[in-house]
C-alpha cells in the first residue's frame, strides 16, 4: 500500500473523538461487561477471573531477580524465570478484566500497581531470546563505526524486541486506553512512556538493522509485527507519523500470510496457528476500526484457507494432530473462532466444553486472548465438527482422515513436508492413529523449552529426532534435518470406502545406498476398518538392517506370534505382521513435554534381516473394538 493511501485511511478513521476512543471500541462498552459478569453463558469463564483475582490479592507482587534470569545462559533452564514474568501477566489480565466489569478499588489498585511492577522489569524480553551479543551479557547498548559508516548496532537489553516484549507494549497500551479515566495519571502515562521507549522507539526510529523476524514466515512475524502495530495504533496520534511504522508492520504481516500455502496450513501445528494468526486478527480488527473501514487484511484472498485450518486440525473432543511443536490436545480461542465465524460462515467449531480456559497456558498469560475471549464472544456461534471427512493439504503435504461408525471414530494423520520446517521435527512418513479418544499411535509432541530445546542438541531429543515417530530406521541411521531432505507424495486417492497415500521418503535420509523407499498408506473404512502400511526399500545393495517403528503412548503387548495389541481406555487394536520376516521388539524412552510432563513412548520396532537389495515390509492396524 502506498504511503498516501495509508495516510488517508489513518485520517479517515479519525472521527471528533480521540483517536484511540474508536479502537476496540466493543470493550468500551459497559453494557457489554455488566453481561460477562453476569449472563450464565459467561458464569465459567468470569469464574476463573474472579477466582485468580482472589488468590492474587493475597500475595505480594514479585520481582524478578537476577538469580532467575542468569539461569538460562548457564543450564538453558526457562522455566523458573519464566514463572514470575508470566504472573506479572495472569495479575495484569485479572485485575484488568475485573475492573473493566466490577470497578471495585480494591481491583483498580492492584492493577496499578502491577502496571508499575511490569515497568520496573529491567526487560520485557525473555532471556531466552535475547541471544549471545555482548549488549545480551552486559545489558550495555553497542554501536561501532568504522571510517564513518555504522557497521553494528546492539540495543540495551531493555529495548530489545522479541515475541513478549511486543505482546507487553500491545498489552499495556490497550489496557490504559481502556481504562484511561480510572487509572492514576501516573500510572497511565507512565506505561505509554514504556511502551515509546521500550518498543515503539527501537522499532519505529534511528538506525538499527531490521529484526531477523521482519521477514520470517512464521508466528514471529505475526505476533511482534501485529503486537507491535496495535500499540501503535493506540499511542500515535498523527497519521504522517504512524503511516511510516505501519508500512513497515504491513510489510512483515505479508511475510507471515506467504508462509501458507494456499492450502492454509500452518506447518507449525495449530498451537502456533492459533498464537500467530489470533495476533493477525487482532491487528486487522484495529486496523479496521482505525481506518473506518477502509483497510481490512482479513480480505486478503490468502486469509480465508488459513482461518479453515484450524477445523481440519481436530480428531475427537480436544485431541488434535500434534504434528510438529504442538500439544497432544488443545482447546480453542473461542474469541478467535467466534470472530472468524462471523466472516467467514465455513469456520467449523468443537463444542463450548472444549474452549480454552483463562488458565490454559495460552490464554492465562496473553490478554489480547483473554480479553477477546470474552468481548468476541458470540451466543449465536454455531459448533459441530464433521464426524467424517478426508482432506489432503497439498503445500503442507498433510493427510488427515476421519470415519464415524457406530463403534466411535477413527482418525488417521500423516505427513510428508521437509525436514527443516519452523518447529521441525524429523518426521517425514511418520503418522498417528487416534480412535475414540485414544492415541493408539501417536505423534510425541513438544518437548519443554530449552536453550538445549532450540540448540544444536534439538535432535537427540527423541520427540523431535525420527526415533520417536513411526518411521523406518535403515541400517542404525535416522532422518536427518534440512531442506534438503524431503518427501515427495506421488500419489493421493480418496473415497468413500478407501483412501490412499503414497510418497517417497529416500531423501530424508541421505543415505546414498538408498536408491528408493516407497511408503504407502491405505485407510480402508468398509467393510471393517483397518490401516494397512507397506514400505518398499529399494537399495544398491542389500542393507545389514531394516527396522520397521510404531510410536504409541500405550503399553504395546505381544498376543502371540504376529499380533501386538494395544488397549487405550476406550478402544483397541491388534498390529498384525509376518513373524517368519519380522522380529518384534518394544522398548520406551521418557521426555520432558512442552506442558513440563514427564511421557513416556514406546517404541514398536519390527527388525527385518533382508537378503534382498529390494526389501518389502507391510503392517496392517486393525481395529479390535472396545476396551476389554
Amino acid at each position: 500500500m502506498r504511503m498516501a493511501e495509508l495516510q488517508a485511511a489513518l485520517q479517515a478513521g479519525m472521527a471528533d473523538r480521540p483517536h484511540d476512543q474508536g479502537l476496540f471500541a466493543e470493550a468500551r462498552e459497559r453494557d457489554r461487561w455488566q453481561r460477562i459478569a453476569t449472563a450464565p453463558e459467561y458464569r465459567a469463564m468470569w469464574q476463573e477471573v474472579c477466582d485468580g483475582a482472589a488468590r492474587y490479592r493475597e500475595r505480594p507482587i514479585k520481582v524478578l531477580p537476577y538469580s532467575l534470569f542468569r539461569l538460562f545462559r548457564e543450564s538453558g533452564s526457562r522455566v523458573e524465570y519464566e514463572t514470575e514474568y508470566f504472573e506479572h501477566r495472569d495479575r495484569l489480565n485479572l485485575f484488568a478484566l475485573r475492573t473493566l466489569a466490577e470497578d471495585a478499588d480494591e481491583d483498580r489498585r492492584a492493577l496499578e500497581d502491577t502496571i508499575w511492577a511490569i515497568c520496573d522489569e529491567y526487560t520485557w524480553c525473555l532471556p531466552a531470546h535475547l541471544g549471545e551479543s555482548p549488549a545480551a551479557g552486559t545489558g550495555q547498548g553497542l554501536v561501532r563505526h568504522e571510517a564513518g559508516i555504522l557497521r553494528e548496532t546492539l540495543r540495551p537489553q531493555e529495548r530489545m524486541l522479541d515475541l513478549f516484549a511486543a505482546e507487553t507494549a500491545f498489552t499495556l497500551a490497550e489496557i490504559v486506553s481502556l481504562l484511561a479515566e480510572r487509572l492514576a495519571p501516573a500510572v497511565v502515562l507512565r506505561a505509554r512512556s514504556a511502551i515509546l521507549q521500550r518498543v515503539i522507539e527501537p522499532y519505529g526510529g534511528g538506525l538499527a538493522p531490521a529484526a531477523w523476524w521482519e521477514t520470517t514466515r512464521m508466528n514471529w512475524a505475526a505476533v511482534c509485527a501485529g503486537s507491535i502495530g496495535a500499540a501503535a495504533l493506540y499511542l500515535i496520534e498523527d497519521p504522517a507519523i504512524l503511516a511510516p511504522l505501519l508500512q513497515r508492520v504491513l510489510a512483515t504481516l505479508d511475510c507471515y500470510l506467504d508462509g501458507f500455502g494456499r492450502d492454509g496450513a500452518s506447518t507449525e501445528g495449530i498451537g502456533y496457528w492459533s498464537y500467530g494468526f489470533g495476533f493477525y486478527t487482532y491487528f486487522a480488527a484495529l486496523l479496521k476500526q482505525r481506518t473506518a473501514g477502509r483497510i481490512d487484511l482479513l480480505r486478503d484472498e490468502r486469509v480465508k484457507p488459513i482461518a479453515l485450518f484450524q477445523q481440519q486440525c481436530y480428531l475427537t473432543g480436544n485431541a488434535v494432530v500434534s504434528f510438529s511443536d504442538t500439544n497432544l490436545t488443545q482447546r480453542y480461542l473461542p474469541g478467535l473462532g467466534h470472530y472468524l465465524q462471523k466472516i467467514f460462515p465455513e469456520v467449523l467449531l468443537p463444542e463450548p466444553e472444549f474452549q480454552a480456559r483463562l488458565s490454559d497456558d495460552y490464554s492465562a498469560h496473553r490478554w489480547a486472548h483473554a480479553v477477546r475471549n470474552l468481548v468476541w464472544h458470540n451466543p449465536e456461534a454455531v459448533y459441530g465438527l464433521t464426524p467424517t471427512h478426508t482432506v489432503y493439504l497439498p503445500d503442507a503435504a498433510w493427510f488427515i482422515a476421519k470415519q464415524a461408525t457406530a463403534a466411535g471414530t477413527f482418525c488417521f494423520a500423516a505427513k510428508g513436508g521437509h525436514n527443516d520446517e519452523p518447529h521441525n521435527h524429523n518426521d517425514l512418513g511418520s503418522f498417528l492413529l487416534h480412535v475414540n479418544g485414544d492415541d493408539l499411535l501417536a505423534d510425541p509432541g513438544s518437548g519443554q523449552y530449552t536453550r538445549q530445546y532450540f540448540g544444536a542438541e534439538r535432535y537427540d531429543y527423541v520427540c523431535t529426532s525420527s526415533r520417536g515417530h513411526s518411521v523406518p530406521i535403515i541400517d542404525g541411521q535416522l532422518q536427518k534435518p534440512g531442506r534438503e531432505h524431503a518427501a515427495r507424495i506421488v500419489g493421493v486417492q480418496t473415497g468413500p470406502d478407501r483412501d490412499m497415500l503414497r510418497m517417497e521418503l529416500a531423501p530424508a535420509y541421505g543415505n546414498a545406498s538408498l536408491r528408493s523407499l516407497l511408503r504407502q498408506f491405505t485407510f480402508e473404512k468398509h467393510p471393517e476398518l483397518r490401516l494397512i502400511l507397506r514400505d518398499e526399500f529399494v537399495l544398491e545393495q542389500p542393507p545389514a538392517a531394516i527396522v520397521e517403528r510404531l510410536v504409541s503412548l500405550l503399553e504395546p503387548r505381544l498376543r502371540g506370534a504376529g499380533i501386538i495389541e494395544l488397549e487405550g481406555l476406550r478402544s483397541r487394536a491388534l498390529i498384525r505382521y509376518d513373524p517368519q520376516t519380522m522380529q518384534p521388539a518394544v522398548r520406551w524412552e521418557q521426555f520432558i513435554a512442552h506442558s513440563s510432563e514427564t511421557r513416556t513412548v514406546y517404541l514398536i520396532d519390527f527388525a527385518l534381516a533382508p537378503s534382498q537389495a529390494r526389501v518389502v515390509a507391510e503392517l496392517e492396524i486393525r481395529l479390535a473394538g472396545e476396551r476389554r
